[in-house]
């Protein structure tokens, strides 16, 4: 057999190992290993109960021959709970040996573990940041030059969300950066971790709508030929660690297991007298809460968009009389997002570029109101008012108008349609709970 064969190329055109270690691979494998170390955090999970089994029945065994070598068996019989004991303290004594080999050089240990959470973070914000330059900036720049690739409506749903976590981690980052350049034995990180868990209503906004965000990206990906040639030209490259955007947007929910792992071993490694060891028990806590949360939200992935409408928002400037005689003002501009089982109402503002005829729509996130908490009203048209309705959730009323009267009535109808459904649904998932737990008892 030949050494150099011709499934390694002409020798003259490139060598082996230009071939099999080029970038391009190599990211390829490094992504593999990502999905690989997935599937070992789950096979870990469901094997350590047969492991701590499996060490009980061997120190059961330890036990057991040691006690028949050394004993009768009448002593066997009549000293069944001091055997049992003897079990019992071996694998106690196995976690104690464990547990002290793990607090050796602790103050040392601890600072591996910092700077591992700094390198990992500020690869994490990398992976954020693919997402806003690979992605957003093109298609924003797209829109400006009039060859729009997807709408400013679409833009803003699929990557909103994702932009303001990666300002919010890009600030973390800072701050765990200036802590790691003064550390020593003393400090913590704690209080970080603390200030980061109470601003993590952003995160919220993306993982509620997370289900929207892909449907949207494979609507328009099926609808839009050219979104769906520029995925195929940015998806899986080198730029883009060889992940697709659906991929990259998986980083998020995993980052917070990796937060829960190495505060973890950060309190592990911390003394019990230490500053840092209560706030790091409270960062625990809030962060495995926070998990706990994003499992729950993500195992519900059934939420869809249904209709964006543009409305005015209107002001009454006297309640007090008839609705036929009510003067209304314009206060500003409402896109209305109605999904399966929620409304999201944003303002809207419009910017134009000097020169250009084109103009840029620019969303601001208001409120969510539960499709089941949501209250309709219509209001007579009148010569002051023209296809106006009051939309009342439970903390907030807007007055809205349509600018043509045939808009007004579709999305009525089809508001009133969800309404309807998601109550249906909502009544059919008590009645089966209730069921379940009749049958439970």
């Amino acid at each position: 057999m030949s050494v150099l064969s011709d499934w390694l190329g002409r020798q003259w055109e490139t060598s082996p190992p230009s071939i099999y270690f080029s970038e391009s691979k190599l990211q390829t494998w490094s992504s593999f290993t990502d999905f690989l170390e997935d599937t070992l955090k789950s096979v870990r999970k469901q094997l350590s109960p047969l492991f701590k089994e499996l060490q009980k029945n061997v120190s059961g065994r330890m036990i057991g021959q040691f006690v028949f070598d050394t004993m009768s068996v009448a002593n066997i019989l009549n000293n069944q709970e001091i055997i049992q004991a003897l079990a019992d303290g071996l694998i106690e004594l196995s976690k104690e040996n464990s547990e002290r080999k793990l607090q050796l050089d602790s103050a040392e240990k601890r600072t591996r573990v910092i700077r591992e959470l700094l390198q990992s973070e500020r690869r994490y914000v990398q992976m954020l940041e693919i997402v806003r330059d690979v992605y957003v900036r093109p298609l924003r720049a797209a829109l400006s030059s009039n060859r729009a690739i997807l709408s400013a409506a679409n833009i803003q749903i699929m990557f909103s969300d994702i932009l303001q976590i990666l300002c919010l981690n890009r600030r973390f980052l800072d701050d765990l950066r200036d802590r790691v350049q003064e550390w020593g034995p003393a400090h913590g990180v704690g209080e970080i971790f603390i200030k980061f868990g109470s601003q993590l209503n952003t995160y919220t906004n993306f993982f509620n709508n997370y289900p929207v965000v892909l449907k949207t990206i494979e609507k328009c990906r099926e609808m839009i030929p050219a979104f769906r040639a520029f995925l195929k030209r940015h998806d899986k490259t080198i730029v883009t660690n060889m992940l697709s955007l659906p991929e990259l947007l998986l980083y998020p929910s995993r980052r917070f297991e990796e937060y829960i792992h190495l505060l973890y071993a950060l309190r592990l490694h911390t003394p019990a007298e230490h500053i840092d060891r209560g706030n790091l028990t409270i960062a625990i806590d809030q962060i495995k809460n926070y998990k706990g949360y994003i499992d729950q939200t993500l195992s519900e992935a059934n939420r869809y968009l249904i209709r964006v409408q543009d409305v005015a928002q209107l002001h009454c400037c006297d309640e007090d009389i008839s609705f036929y005689l009510r003067l209304y003002e314009h206060t500003c501009d409402l896109s209305l997002f109605l999904f399966n089982d929620a409304l999201l109402v944003s303002s809207r503002g419009t910017s134009h570029t000097p020169f250009e005829r084109t103009s840029k729509s620019t969303y601001q996130f208001i409120a969510s109101v539960a499709l089941h908490r949501l209250i309709i009203e219509d209001i007579p048209d009148s010569k002051f008012i023209k296809n106006a309705f009051i939309l009342q959730g439970p903390k907030h009323e807007w007055i809205c108008a349509t600018e043509v009267e045939d808009d007004k009535f579709l999305w009525l109808s089809i508001l009133q349609n969800a309404i309807k459904s998601s109550m249906e649904k909502r009544s059919s998932k008590k009645q089966n709970n209730g069921s379940s737990w009749m049958i439970g008892g």
